[in-house]
């Protein structure tokens, strides 16, 4: 054979000489370990037996035929073929299986077989896809643990201050009015966006602190049927600021009293002025194509007759 074998213990991977006939002719210390016994003159099919292999894609078992060895002695390279193997301990070993064919000029005389040990990857991939899915959940939970807070914790000055910690700390505009009109709460984005310091704007009306009159009209509206009806609202509404619209998404709901009666709206917000841009350049060009089939048509018609 044109690989020796001390050449073939000097590869730290599983690696195998197969010769014409498809059985091995020589097995490198390491893949004897694996195997847990001699290789020596074992087929293919042998190998695949001995070692229970399954590709790594869908975890489906190889055949004979599908090897990457199989495909050398065919005159192939199979390189970083994903497969799983069971050691003789039981271990299950993921391995990236590269087999090449091995010429004497231009004849085949045998394929060398090697098996990369990737299961320390592959378990750091699963354990960062496991980390992640737990993240996800926790953020979750998180989510709704906060949604709860906002909901429950709004009913005395203690509570107020639990809200304090917890809302500042989202970029969310959430903004507690009375029915006539005045903060009784706002989150640090909401004073945020209005240049001042959150003390000096509560207890003060949305006239005294010079907002837009026609937006805050429209938004004083929702807040008033809020807390005259008790049912909530949602909506999209433009918002001017020193540079241009602004686009914010809300959502209103009643703040009750102690005996359940609203006396005012909790109402939340955020930006979506860039979801709105590519909405209304959507419709632009929705729009340019229908005047542009127009024209077309106005062609055709004119051309036919």
């Amino acid at each position: 054979m044109p690989i020796s074998t001390p050449l073939l213990a000097a590869i730290r991977q599983p690696a195998f000489i197969y010769g014409t006939d498809g059985r091995i002719a020589e097995a490198n210390d390491l893949a004897e370990a694996l195997a847990g016994r001699p290789l020596a003159g074992r087929s293919i099919a042998a190998v695949v037996g001995i070692f229970d292999v399954h590709a790594l894609s869908g975890g489906t078992p190889m055949l004979a035929a599908g090897m990457p060895v199989s495909r050398a002695l065919c005159g192939e390279e199979a390189v970083d073929v994903p497969i799983v193997v069971t050691a003789a301990d039981g271990r299950r070993v993921h391995a990236l299986a590269t087999a090449s064919p091995i010429r004497n000029g231009g004849t085949i005389t045998g394929a060398l077989a090697i098996w990369q040990d990737i299961s320390a990857l592959e378990t750091a991939r699963t354990n960062a896809e496991t980390a992640a899915e737990e993240l996800m959940v926790q953020e979750e939970e998180l989510r709704q643990q906060g949604d709860e807070l906002v909901r429950a914790n709004i009913e005395n000055d203690r509570q107020r201050r639990l809200l304090d910690a917890i809302l500042d700390r989202i970029p969310y505009r959430v903004d507690l009015w009375s029915a006539d009109g005045r903060y009784l709460w706002m989150s640090e984005a909401t004073a945020a966006s209005l240049g001042r310091r959150r003390k000096t704007l509560i207890g003060r009306t949305w006239q005294e602190l010079g907002m837009e009159p026609a937006a805050m009209a429209r938004l004083m509206a929702e807040i008033w049927a809020v807390a005259a009806t008790g049912e909530p609202c949602a909506g999209e509404t433009e918002d001017p600021d020193g540079n241009g619209i602004r686009w914010r998404a809300y959502a209103i709901v009643p703040f009750p009293n102690a005996d359940g009666s609203a006396t005012g709206a909790l109402a939340v917000s955020h930006d979506i002025t860039e979801r709105k841009e590519r909405e209304l350049e959507l419709a632009r060009s929705n729009e340019d194509l229908r005047r542009s089939n127009e024209e077309l048509q106005r062609f055709a018609y004119v051309a036919s007759h």
